[in-house]
């Protein structure tokens, strides 16, 4: 699990490595307005389509916090 974080918030994610997403890219779906990756953007819909419209941001990809076991 990874943590990818922008300045609107943080979600965790399952990383999958993909050759044709660029080096220093990541790629998350966002379609559906549910979707974590819309949760980092902005909360833009297509004018005609009524879905997420295309999206881009600065984000920080680290490893995700282990939730320690409990007791």
């Amino acid at each position: 699990m990874i943590a990818v974080e922008t300045r609107r918030g943080t979600v965790d994610a399952i990383l999958r490595a993909d050759r044709e997403v660029a080096d220093g890219m990541v790629f998350m779906p966002f379609c559906f307005n549910e979707s974590p990756a819309n949760m980092l953007t902005n909360p833009m819909l297509d004018l005609y389509g009524k879905i997420p419209e295309f999206k881009y941001c600065a984000a920080r990809i680290a490893p995700a916090a282990r939730a320690e076991a409990a007791e």
